[in-house]
Formats: structure tokens, C-alpha cells, sequence
């Protein structure tokens, strides 16, 4: 979500808006204090975020960052629903069999920057991000 690295790491992107995810549960996960952002299934949640529109080009550039070759993310295709109502498919990352556990306090200052970028809604990020994790 964080606006700055996207423009670092996928040089054509452009922010659409916020977009929400229903079904899925933000979740941090992997080593402690190395725990990466990931959603899971889940039929009673919600995760708001950023969408981006990426050229091929940045794809192949943010699947390298995130580690796709190597099997650390996989990506499917999700429905999301703007912030102004319009729904549409998007591309998500997601990754499965790690324990969820704390991030780091910079990768969190990341996280929460990014939803500040995206303008997520407050109360959603002081829920999700800043009361669980901070």
C-alpha cells in the first residue's frame, strides 16, 4: 500500500483508491519480528488496501520483490469494491502455512503509512493495524 514504494518498485503504477476485500482476514505472518503482511480466508472479515493499476512491465518487477519465483507469495485473482462502491477484479499476493506472529516495528511503520496513503478508513487501521500490532 505504501504509495512511495510502489513508485519505487513499479515505476508505471497509478493509484486507483482503496479498495475492500470481503471474506479475507489481514494477518501478519512468518518469523518473529520478521512477520510480512498476508491475507487468509476468512468469511466473517474484511481488509481494506490500495489498488494500483500495474503495466505488465511493473508485474514482473513486484513478483521479483515478492518473491514469487522462489514460491514466498503466489497470487490469485480477488474481487474487491472501491471506495466509491464500483466493484472490480484485482491481482492479490498471498501466501499460506505460516504461523502469525509480530512484524518488525519499521516494516509496521511501512503498513501504516501506506494505509495512510491509501486512505483507509481510520477506524479499520486503529482495529486492525495500531491496536493489534503497534
Amino acid at each position: 500500500m505504501n504509495r512511495a514504494q510502489m513508485d519505487s518498485r513499479c515505476p508505471e503504477n497509478r493509484f486507483v483508491g482503496k479498495a475492500l476485500l470481503e471474506g479475507y482476514k489481514l494477518v501478519f505472518d512468518g518469523a518473529p519480528g520478521n512477520a510480512y503482511a498476508n491475507i487468509v480466508v476468512n468469511e466473517n472479515e474484511s481488509v481494506w488496501g490500495g489498488l494500483y493499476f500495474i503495466s505488465a512491465n511493473d508485474e514482473a518487477l513486484l513478483d521479483g520483490f515478492e518473491g514469487v519465483a522462489s514460491g514466498t507469495y503466489s497470487k490469485m485473482n480477488v474481487s474487491v469494491t472501491l471506495g466509491n462502491g464500483t466493484a472490480t477484479t484485482a491481482m492479490a499476493y498471498y501466501r499460506i502455512g505460516l504461523s502469525p506472529t509480530q512484524p518488525s516495528q519499521e516494516y509496521l511503520y511501512r503498513v501504516l503509512e501506506g494505509a495512510r496513503d491509501c486512505g483507509l478508513p481510520e477506524d479499520y487501521v486503529n482495529e486492525h493495524l495500531r491496536d493489534n500490532y503497534s
